[in-house]
């Protein structure tokens, strides 16, 4: 995952299983976070995450 999308870029629409999409949220939500921690480096935070379903 070299770029990632604005939070409202992404949807999660296919039909997997629920571990499989757990998987790939936490996934997304780290590489978000990891994203956010180069750019702002000074940053003792993250930005809170609100997933919808």
């Amino acid at each position: 995952m070299d770029r990632i999308a604005q939070p409202h870029d992404t949807f999660f629409r296919e039909s997997f299983t629920r571990s499989e999409v757990a998987r790939d949220f936490l996934r997304y939500v780290t590489a978000e976070g990891e994203q956010y921690r180069k750019q702002h480096p000074k940053t003792r935070h993250l930005p809170p995450v609100f997933p919808r379903v």
